[in-house]
């Protein structure tokens, strides 16, 4: 294995993106085609995949290997790229090195943000979770939202939210782009719970609260045991 160097030419800090959070910047003048950083990337082992369900992580995975069925995390600033329709950079997997090359696709100046486009249909204009973020606590009396939880084929659970509860689920049964990736890597899954609230932001805030939930207290939910979910 080739000796492996950290990136001098970035730098990270609040994201200008409302509600991203922290963002990648350039520390320095990058050109076109310049490798932004090489990430290497840890392997999420099949045992482990419940576990990814239950923890904030799930929402930062690559797809890795030829035929796409293995899971990675990446390390260094790979997981910190924000997204973008627009992007001013690209990844790159090497299987063989077991890295994520990011890439500039375009001049980028000193102290710009540096963006990915992370949906595989790049005509898909899908809202991220952070583009979501309500601005208005004005309460919407023309829609509903739905907080879901699905059970897959290997028995773990995935929590998700959406305004449209049938639409959702048939996107996911179809492995559109819009389906979240998690849920594609599994053979099937199944719709096991849902809430209905009046706005979006009682919606992302009660599907965080029940993605910090152990798995055996989202069970007791499911099951509707209110003694034990008092316990837990």
């Amino acid at each position: 294995m080739k000796k492996l160097l950290t990136s001098d030419k970035i730098y990270i800090a609040q994201s200008r993106i409302l509600n991203a959070g922290r963002g990648v910047y350039a520390g320095c003048d990058i050109e076109k085609d310049e490798i932004i950083e090489k990430c290497p990337v840890i392997e999420v082992p099949r045992y482990d995949l419940s576990n990814l369900a239950e923890s904030t992580l799930v929402t930062y995975f690559f797809y890795f290997g030829k035929n796409k069925k293995r899971l990675v995390i990446a390390l260094g600033f790979g997981s910190i790229y924000n997204h973008s329709y627009e992007p001013n950079a690209k990844y790159k997997i090497r299987h063989s090195e077991k890295t994520l090359d990011f890439i500039a696709l375009r001049n980028i100046k000193k102290a710009d943000e540096i963006t990915v486009n992370y949906d595989p249909n790049p005509k898909d204009k899908y809202l991220l979770w952070f583009e979501k973020v309500p601005q208005s606590n004005k309460l919407d009396l023309t829609m509903s939202f739905f907080v879901y939880i699905l059970r897959t084929s290997s028995n773990t659970l995935y929590i998700g939210q959406t305004n449209n509860l049938k639409k959702r689920i048939e996107e996911h049964r179809n492995r559109k782009s819009k389906s979240a990736k998690y849920i594609r890597y599994f053979q099937s899954f199944e719709l096991v719970y849902s809430e209905k609230y009046p706005t979006r932001k009682e919606a992302m805030q009660r599907e965080v609260q029940l993605k910090r939930w152990p798995k055996t207290k989202k069970e007791a939910l499911i099951k509707g045991d209110l003694k034990l979910l008092k316990k837990l």
